[in-house]
């Protein structure tokens, strides 16, 4: 205690019999702003991945449902629109945009996407922006704030459709520069989407990525069916409606956080995007065959091929880390999948012990993930999406997992990207220098549209097309 504090007025008396006035430990409720705010800096400056980092922050900061769609809709809003609203701040800015301190770039990205998009007044977009640069102690760069936003409000409609505003923004005129600053993706990547699909399909599918995707959910049928399930998910406030082209998929109608639901704790279902279970479709495991899955994690392919190939066929789920081989044991535990072992493995080294032991092989391997852009739209931005060994390495892992497969097995090869460098060019090549093998003729169920020409054995899903996330596979089979 401090002895020059000042003495209290009942220093020294008897204690009263009046009760205490109640206190209570509640936390103030955090301010989503602010939330919004981290979760940009983590992604943006300390290369944090989006779902992850508003993940964590959601869950962290316990926001309501309001807050947490708030928050959400802020740090996807700014992280699909970064280029582009980064092109609005250099043409509003007397400073350039590279001497813009980063938490103040990150403010201006926030203030003007509600400006632009978001159903906030006006001059609550640009005060809470200007109170949180307070809270943030960017005292120099308050007033900095503050001026921009205040400027820029009354032309903020002006922006509302940037494949209209681009031009007025853009330093190149050519058609790649323009789609690539309307849709904020790297030129580099909208120049080979182009080459690959022509101009209607990529606008298609980038205006696509743009906006929160579907969630699917894989029913666990080793506990339920597709429609009991579905009864029993509205009864817990979630509305669903089947998938034609899947054997046991739902997509929810409304949701928020579903791994909170009761049926979710209980197994019965997990989640994974239409394109994935349409994967594991086509490998279609068969009761008492077994099964590889050579670059395992999260879990999601295996859980779905264990449900289909049911307790009298097996799962070896293979990863690299010993981390993400606890998410796959984790999620196989909550769904009582017992016909699932995992290891931790390097899918580009041989491994003797596997040699012709599976009857059938996934092969879902890294990649650069163009296809999931509308999941995690910090993608887009990466300078060397294009410029890497990747093709190299899902070779290796490619032609590493043949020599694991008997002969008459089947192997289906597959990635969550669009650059067909990673794709059917790493399949033509595998056939040309695996004689062995051949390629199987896909039986696409009713419902699944293809957007390109390719071999049949091939099939690239578009986002626009089927609404599911970007995805490619192939299936080989080993020649008797």
């Amino acid at each position: 205690m401090d002895k020059n504090a000042p003495k209290s007025k009942n220093s020294g008396k008897k204690a009263t019999n009046k009760k205490p006035q109640t206190q209570t430990n509640a936390k103030p409720s955090p301010n989503p702003r602010r939330v919004a705010f981290d979760v940009l800096y983590n992604v943006l400056v300390q290369g944090g991945y989006s779902n992850i980092a508003l993940g964590n922050a959601i869950n962290g900061y316990s926001l309501q449902h309001r807050d947490a769609a708030f928050c959400a809709k802020i740090v996807y809003g700014v992280l699909e629109n970064l280029l582009y609203l980064n092109a609005i701040i250099a043409k509003q800015s007397k400073i350039k945009i590279d001497k813009i301190d980063e938490k103040a770039k990150i403010l201006l990205q926030m203030g003007m996407y509600q400006l632009i998009w978001m159903n906030v007044p006006a001059s609550a977009a640009v005060n809470e922006t200007v109170n949180l640069a307070q809270r943030l102690k960017l005292f120099a760069a308050k007033g900095f704030i503050n001026g921009m936003l205040r400027s820029f409000a009354p032309q903020a409609d002006l922006y509302a459709n940037p494949a209209e505003a681009a031009p007025l923004l853009a330093k190149n005129s050519d058609e790649v520069h323009l789609v690539a600053l309307a849709y904020s993706v790297q030129p580099q990547i909208v120049k080979m989407l182009f080459n690959s699909y022509g101009k209607a399909q990529t606008t298609a599918m980038l205006a696509q990525a743009c906006g929160r995707p579907p969630l699917y959910l894989r029913v666990n049928t080793l506990k339920t069916t597709p429609q009991q399930l579905a009864k029993l998910l509205e009864e817990q406030g979630v509305r669903t409606s089947p998938v034609a082209f899947l054997s046991a998929g739902l997509v929810a109608d409304n949701f928020g956080d579903v791994t909170q639901l009761q049926a979710f704790k209980d197994g019965l279902f997990h989640i994974q995007d239409a394109a994935s279970q349409l994967c594991c479709d086509l490998l279609c495991l068969q009761p008492g065959e077994n099964m590889l899955d050579v670059c395992a994690a999260p879990g999601g392919k295996s859980f779905t091929s264990a449900q289909k190939g049911g307790s009298t066929a097996t799962v070896t789920a293979c990863d690299l880390y010993p981390h993400k081989i606890e998410l796959i044991t984790e999620g196989a535990n909550r769904l009582d999948l017992c016909n699932i072992k995992s290891f931790v493995c390097n899918a580009e080294e041989n491994n003797p012990d596997f040699a012709n032991k599976f009857d059938k092989i996934l092969c879902d391997v890294p990649c650069s993930g163009l296809g999931v852009i509308r999941r995690k739209p910090e993608i887009k931005y990466k300078t060397d999406l294009l410029s890497n060994d990747l093709p190299t390495v899902q070779y290796k892992i490619l032609q590493t997992a043949a020599a694991y497969l008997k002969t008459g097995g089947e192997l289906v090869y597959s990635t969550c990207t669009l650059n067909p460098a990673e794709n059917g060019e790493v399949c033509k090549k595998f056939l040309a220098e695996h004689t062995n093998f051949a390629p199987v003729l896909l039986a696409l169920p009713q419902g699944v549209q293809r957007a390109i020409d390719e071999p049949e054995n091939e099939l690239t899903l578009l986002p626009h097309i089927n609404n599911t996330d970007g995805f490619f596979a192939a299936k080989f089979v080993k020649k008797v």
